[in-house]
This record gives structure tokens, C-alpha cells and sequence, in this order.
């Protein structure tokens, strides 16, 4: 390539950068998501979207996922039921994390476009046993739920997910999402914290030590168990 060449190339690439940098943070972000996502709108505005319409679009984003997680298992290596207990396998251990990365993109995307008024009476009804305390967390389950366990779909995907390891991978994206991690540092961020603390800290409604709400937690006086404080005053 001749000098003049690589000038208009190099030329051409500073533009791209300069066009990027003038874009929010958030919006390039939702430019890298999966090709499933395309459906999703950029505008924020909960009063232009018709209820059915935002429902039809939700409900196209998980037939979406469920068609690629579908395709994903009929191409593992090892039979899905039956399976030995221990460690999952490679591939998967890979349907899981794909699975958390397009839950937590759905849920963080419904939140942001202020859908979810629209679409919880089609989640909701679907969540069998008891409600996660969090309200994030119920959030994250009731998506996982539906995806994996939805009549309408006409397949059902419940091997994938014991109730148990679908409230863990509940509390681990619901922990990730309090700190607003960016879905590409998804996992690196649970692996960092460790997937099954993770889901410990959402339960018990903690925060890393650089997020600034575990300072406020920390400035707050322990309250005394009422157990404790009756048996104290019994003594006095």
C-alpha cells in the first residue's frame, strides 16, 4: 500500500473511532449484542409502545432463545438426559453461560425500555414455589421460567435447569445487574466475585467493597435480633 494510501485508510478508521466516541457508552454496547437482539428498539419511550406490540416483541426474543438453545443441545456430543452427576461438560457449561448472557441482555432491556408492566402477566403465571424477596432476582426467575418452561413454545427445555440452579443463575445475573455490569464483562465479572457467592451476596442483599452502596451499608448500626433483645431485657 502506498503512502497516500494508508493515509486515507488510516484516515477512514479515525473517523469510525471519532463516530463511536461520540455515541452514549450504552448504545455502543447494544450495538456488540447477539443478532437475536435486533428486534430491540433504541428509543426509551413507554408511552409510544402498544401493549400487544411490545408483548409480540418479547415474546418473538424468547422463541429467539429458545430456538438457539434448542439448536445448541441437539448439536452436544453427549446424550442431554441421563446424564452422569459432576462437573457439566465444556459444551455444556457453554449453553449455560450463552443462557445467562441472553437473559440478563432481555431483562436489562425491559427494564431499560420500561416494558415490563407489558409483559409480566405472560412471565408471572408461570413462576411455580416461592418468590425470590429481590425484586431483580424474581425478575431474572420468572424470565428463566418462562423460557425454559413455556407450553406455547411447544418443546420443554427443563432438563436444562434444575429449580434450584435456575434460582442460582437468578441471584448471580440479579447480582450483576445491581452493579450494572456491561453484559460483555458478564462472566468475567461472576467468575471474578465466584458464581455460587454471587448468588449468595444477591440473597443476602450485599454489594462489592467498591460499589457505593456497600459503604452505606457498612455506616449502618446492626439491628439487635427481637429474640435477643426480649431475652436482654427479661435479665434486666
Amino acid at each position: 500500500m502506498t503512502g497516500l494510501g494508508a493515509f486515507f485508510v488510516e484516515k477512514a478508521v479515525m473517523a469510525k473511532v471519532s463516530k463511536l466516541r461520540r455515541k452514549p457508552y450504552k448504545q455502543v454496547v447494544r450495538a456488540v449484542y447477539p443478532k437475536i437482539f435486533r428486534l430491540i428498539p433504541d428509543e426509551v419511550d413507554a408511552k409510544k409502545y402498544d401493549p400487544g406490540e411490545v408483548r409480540a416483541c418479547f415474546k418473538s426474543l424468547c422463541e429467539n432463545i429458545h430456538t438457539k438453545l434448542n439448536e445448541q443441545i441437539e448439536r452436544l456430543q453427549e446424550p442431554w438426559s441421563g446424564r452422569g452427576s459432576g462437573r457439566p461438560s465444556r459444551e455444556i457449561t457453554d449453553i449455560h453461560n450463552n443462557l445467562r448472557f441472553d437473559v440478563y441482555i432481555l431483562v436489562r432491556e425491559v427494564k431499560r425500555l420500561e416494558w415490563w408492566g407489558h409483559v409480566k402477566a405472560m412471565v408471572d403465571r408461570k413462576t411455580p414455589g416461592r418468590r425470590a424477596k429481590n425484586l431483580t432476582a424474581r425478575r431474572y426467575i420468572e424470565v428463566l421460567y418462562y423460557l425454559i418452561n413455556d407450553p406455547e413454545s411447544g418443546t420443554n427445555l427443563s432438563e436444562l435447569l434444575s429449580s434450584d440452579a435456575i434460582a442460582d443463575m437468578a441471584n448471580q445475573l440479579a447480582y450483576a445487574h445491581k452493579h450494572n455490569v456491561p453484559f460483555p464483562f458478564l462472566l468475567g465479572f461472576l467468575t471474578h466475585v465466584g458464581f455460587d457467592e454471587a448468588a449468595r451476596k444477591a440473597r443476602e442483599g450485599t454489594y462489592e467493597d467498591w460499589h457505593p452502596s456497600a459503604t452505606k451499608q457498612a455506616s449502618k448500626p446492626v439491628k439487635e435480633p427481637v429474640a435477643r433483645q426480649k431475652a436482654r431485657r427479661s435479665d434486666a
